[in-house]
């Protein structure tokens, strides 16, 4: 059970797990504070979050989330996902 609002949301890390299964490239189910969020909604990315910050979205990302996105930026690392090479869509 959330400790928090309905309105706090995670952010998606957005990366892609490699598979070599019959689903090819899926995206990892972990939020950037390190919570397993599946079948939670979440912000889809660090660009998703930020994007409802500047429209001044009802909803608000994970304060932890936010923190660790920051911390990434300081360190000039990547926060956006890369796509797969070839996206497999499952039917």
């Amino acid at each position: 059970m959330r400790n928090r609002p309905d309105y706090v949301n995670c952010v998606l890390t957005g990366r892609y797990i490699l598979d070599e299964g019959p689903g090819g490239p899926r995206k990892e189910e972990r939020a950037w504070c390190g919570r397993d969020v599946a079948g939670e909604w979440t912000f889809v990315d660090a660009s998703h979050a930020a994007l409802n910050g500047n429209n001044e979205g009802r909803l608000v990302a994970c304060p932890d989330c936010v923190r660790r996105i920051h911390a990434a930026l300081a360190r000039n690392e990547k926060v956006l996902p890369d796509l797969p090479s070839s996206p497999t869509i499952v039917k």
